[in-house]
């Protein structure tokens, strides 16, 4: 992810600037900053550059301070289960930070699964676990999972794209409107995507290791890893 600021005044810090940044912060815990600086100046020739190498550390700070840095950034991830790994037909989710996000048809006779007509015609139900809950619940699954570069903004609007899919889930329907589908409008809609689409686990995957492969769009890492391990 490229460092830079964005058209909110926002500074968004690349992975590695981060860590830099959280080392600079715990030693600045113990030690007084104008002792650090005026101990540069001292040693150093180039006394302008290092004072404007102050500037920029305190400026740093101050921001972090109002939250417009994120020291440790929130997690966004898509999921993605396999025919066979845990789910008959695939399944697609989305992970923001402790929360996935799951769309799912209505179990409407209570039988304990998902009968042919409720897949094609049903009430939506989007299912949102916990990290704890998640574990538990999808233990022994396989899952692909696919970390994505992207702003607090980007985040900020996927969330509010899932705050109101959970108030408004509309009818589940095996071919428009299903976990992918859903899944791929909020990633759109956030920006996270442009022109990438899918309407099936196996699709997507396929297209998002392409992109991570092709270093062309925000696919950071592909992992495969068991349900219960995700953290």
């Amino acid at each position: 992810m490229a460092s830079g600021i964005n058209e909110s005044g926002t500074v968004h810090v690349s992975v590695s600037v981060t860590r830099t940044l959280n080392n600079n912060i715990k030693t600045a815990k113990s030690v007084s900053s104008n002792d650090y600086f005026q101990s540069l100046l001292t040693s150093s020739n180039d006394k302008q550059g290092i004072k404007k190498l102050s500037n920029k550390v305190s400026n740093l700070a101050l921001n972090a301070s109002k939250g417009d840095i994120e020291i440790q950034p929130k997690k966004v991830e898509v999921l993605v289960w396999h025919k066979g790994s845990g789910k008959d037909v695939g399944h697609t989710a989305v992970r923001i930070d402790n929360k996935v996000y799951g769309y799912y048809p209505s179990d409407t006779n209570g039988n304990g699964f998902y009968d042919e007509s409720e897949l094609w015609s049903s009430k939506g139900n989007l299912h949102i676990d916990n990290l704890v809950d998640f574990n538990k619940k999808y233990s022994g699954d396989t899952l692909e999972v696919f970390s994505l570069e992207g702003s607090k903004e980007k985040r900020k609007e996927l969330e509010k794209y899932f705050n109101g899919l959970e108030k408004k889930p509309g009818n589940y329907n095996l071919l428009v409107n299903q976990c992918t589908t859903t899944a791929m409008r909020g990633l759109r809609k956030a920006d996270y995507f442009d022109i990438l689409y899918a309407t099936a686990p196996e699709a997507l995957s396929k297209k998002l290791k392409l992109l991570n492969k092709l270093d062309l769009s925000g696919v950071e890492k592909v992992t495969t890893i068991k349900a219960e391990n995700l953290k």
